[in-house]
């Protein structure tokens, strides 16, 4: 995985990829296309950000880390 990147869909390119083995396509002319193939790339290299936690979760982790500490 450490070789998969993107590539346009254009020309010869398309023969020379294929999805998800030797990398991603995307639509030369579509930016929400090329970020989908970005995305992918990142998250097959484990790159992927992560989602934030919900305020709620993260506000029971501070109280209960609180209420440890003040034992």
């Amino acid at each position: 995985l450490d070789q998969l990147g993107d590539a346009p869909r254009s020309g010869g390119i398309p023969e020379l990829v294929e999805e998800g083995v030797d990398g991603w396509l995307f639509d030369p002319d579509d930016d929400a296309d090329l970020g989908r193939a970005l995305s992918r790339v990142l998250e097959a290299a484990g790159l992927a950000p992560r989602r934030p936690r919900p305020t709620a979760a993260q506000v029971d982790d501070y109280e209960r880390l609180y209420r440890e500490l003040a034992q």
